[in-house]
This record gives C-alpha cells, structure tokens and sequence, in this order.
C-alpha cells in the first residue's frame, strides 16, 4: 500500500488528464497516440508512453517504492540534487534527446569523483514562460557522496547561464522528497516565485501542451529514469556489484 504522502496524484485524476490528453493530440492530429490512450484507458492494451498520465502514474509509484528502499538501506549523507542542464526555446524541445543528457550527467558525476556513490532520479522537462522556454534539468538523490565531490559537481555548473543551476538539500522526508523526483506534469508556475513558495500552478497553454506531448510520445516513462552505480534487475533496483562489493 503506497503512503498517502506520495506526490503522485490519484488514479481518478489521472484518467481525467487522459481524456484530456488524449483531445490534445487528437487536435494537434495525432490520432495515432490518442487512440493508444484510449487504448490503455479502457485496459484493452498498454500504452506505457510517457504522454499517458496513467502508465507514467505506474511507473512512479514503482519508482518511489524502489527509491525508498534504496534510502532505507543505502549509506549517508543522502542529499537531493536538482540540476540544470539546457533552456530550450519553443518548438525546440523535439531536439531534447533522454539518453544524451543521462549520458552528460554520467560524465559529470564521474567527473566530480562520485564514481562510488549512489544516484537515482529522473530527467524533467518543465514550462517557464516568464523566460519563454523549456527547463531541462535532473532532480537526484544521491547517497554516500563526500562533501568535496559535491563541491567539485557544483563548481562544474559555476559557468552555466542558468538561474540557480544548482540546488541541494538534505533528505529529511524520503516519501515526499522521493516521490518527487520523477514527474511527467502539464501544468506551470507563470507568477514569480517569493522565497521558497511557488505561486499556484495553471495547466500549460495549449502550444506548449501539445509540444510537451508530442514529444513525451516518443518515449516510454522508463527512458526518463537515472540511475548510477545502481541498475534495474526485473522490477528491482539493485546497486551494481561493483557498488555492492564496495558497502561490505
């Protein structure tokens, strides 16, 4: 039984968002991926697309289970990490490839020498339009980094042109922290944030609704998630035995 802390959203409201969805693309004429969400809705045949509120809802619940075993038993510090990759302007964002970037950040954080800790997210592709552009960014945990690796993982995104491209905070509420890692959301924030509250969200206008789901059509949930020094064994997530060998 999931906690009722996850931030995942219940699966009543999330058949809502698939007939939604699903008018997006039959207007912007894909029928094609409407009529798969049809499909998965009515349970005649997954779709197990990432425009489909109800298959990235599954994905999520497994995710956050997976995560919080891994916190549960994983070393410290455990800290979450959002870092931001690319600003992409509209139209642009079927130009964002999921497995460059994972490829990117593997790079980074070899870089950084976290060769021997533990990272587990997803990539996330959020609306800003008061800067009238797509983010592109991770949000992490990793468990067991030394504070001079973070240092030098920060220091990596020094030059970036991004506002706050770097961001950590410890992991005081694993099932709410965690279960947020990972989102496939339709919504924005368009007031300016105060401090640490975002202003209240409002579905994306319709342009970028129909880009952000044309473009998650052409991925399953699983090809946004991250992993390093960890690996997925069935429905399992398990560190690598290189990892493993090193907690004994």
């Amino acid at each position: 039984m999931r906690s009722p802390n996850f931030k995942i959203e219940p699966k009543a409201d999330a058949l809502k968002y698939s007939l939604r969805y699903q008018a997006v693309l039959k207007a912007s004429e894909n029928h094609q991926i409407a009529e798969r969400l049809q499909e998965c809705r009515i349970d005649r045949e997954k779709c197990d697309l990432s425009c489909c509120p109800l298959c990235t809802r599954k994905h999520r619940i497994w995710r956050t289970e997976e995560f919080l075993e891994i916190a549960r038993a994983g070393p410290h510090p455990q800290w979450v990490l959002t870092l931001l990759f690319d600003a992409v302007a509209p139209g642009n964002l079927h130009t964002v490839e999921p497995k460059k970037l994972q490829h990117r950040l593997r790079k980074r954080l070899d870089t950084a020498g976290l060769s021997e800790s533990l990272v587990a997210g997803g990539l996330e592709v959020s609306w800003h339009g008061n800067q009238r552009g797509w983010s592109v960014h991770f949000h992490v945990l990793t468990l067991g980094a030394e504070e001079e690796h973070l240092r030098v993982l920060k220091a990596g995104f020094a030059s970036s042109d991004l506002k706050r491209p770097f961001l950590r905070q410890k992991l005081k509420d694993p099932v709410e922290q965690i279960s947020y890692l990972l989102k496939f959301h339709t919504y924005h924030h368009p007031f300016a944030q105060i401090g640490q509250e975002k202003g209240p969200a409002y579905p994306l206008p319709r342009p970028q609704m129909e880009e952000l789901l044309n473009w998650y059509a052409n991925f399953k949930p699983s090809d946004f998630l991250f992993l390093y020094g960890l690996r997925r064994r069935g429905d399992r997530i398990c560190p690598t035995p290189k990892r493993r060998s090193a907690e004994r």
